[in-house]
């Protein structure tokens, strides 16, 4: 068997998580860039009133949008 072909971090899938507030046209490149490595993410947006969430639309990353939380309060919606 060809070692290169089971090795077992050849199957992984690399996830990233950006969490952002009110940073819509960051968010939006920091989306772009990565899913231009083939990477695939998640956007967790604690509140924007900048429309952060909104940026990420149609780029096919899956997003988590809450009201804004006090620091250390894990997100309570689903993701969308």
């Amino acid at each position: 068997m060809d070692p290169e072909q089971t090795h077992p971090l050849r199957s992984l899938t690399v996830l990233i998580v950006v969490p952002v507030h009110d940073n819509a046209r960051t968010v939006r490149r920091i989306v772009q860039g990565a899913l231009a490595q083939g990477l695939h993410g998640l956007v967790v947006d604690d509140g924007s009133r900048d429309g952060s969430a909104q940026a990420v639309i149609g780029y096919g990353m899956k997003r988590l949008a809450q009201a804004p939380a006090k620091a250390g309060n894990p997100p309570t919606r689903g993701v969308r």
